[in-house]
């Protein structure tokens, strides 16, 4: 996306992104139950946000998945996604208001591989401090 940003065209693209995010999550096959997932599953039971680390293509969106099919009431991004590769900081409130309408209310966030926004510690804070689930993944290399 080129040229100035306008919030009408930022949400109607990223509003199909996060819809087709939503699909393409929905339609992957089962996989191999993650040795941690009961443990990672324990952590939802305080406020501290959830971070996942590893190499590239180790499980971390595997992990992922079947953490959210373990919960209800999530919303999901993919930062990794193409079609987010102009996201910004500022970009974040019209991406809740877009999670909003792709899933409804959400207690819990799931960001993979958010580091590549840079300042997205700010908007994970605030998430936090209303008092939602914030899950993140990134790998430990570029």
């Amino acid at each position: 996306m080129t040229g100035k940003r306008t919030g009408h065209s930022w949400r109607t693209y990223r509003g199909r992104s996060i819809s087709r995010q939503k699909e393409e999550l929905s339609s992957k096959p089962g996989s191999i139950r993650r040795e941690v997932l009961d443990r990672v599953l324990q952590w939802f039971a305080d406020d501290r946000i959830i971070i996942l680390t590893g190499i590239r293509r180790c499980g971390k969106s595997t992990l992922l998945s079947q953490i959210m099919e373990n919960k209800a009431g999530w919303c999901y991004v993919n930062f990794e996604d193409e079609r987010l590769l102009d996201f910004e900081a500022q970009d974040f409130e019209m991406l809740n208001d877009v999670l909003v309408e792709a899933y409804g209310p959400s207690r819990t966030y799931f960001f993979d591989e958010i580091q590549n926004v840079q300042r997205f510690e700010t908007f994970v804070r605030r998430l936090q401090d209303e008092k939602k689930k914030v899950v993140i993944t990134g790998s430990n290399a570029a």
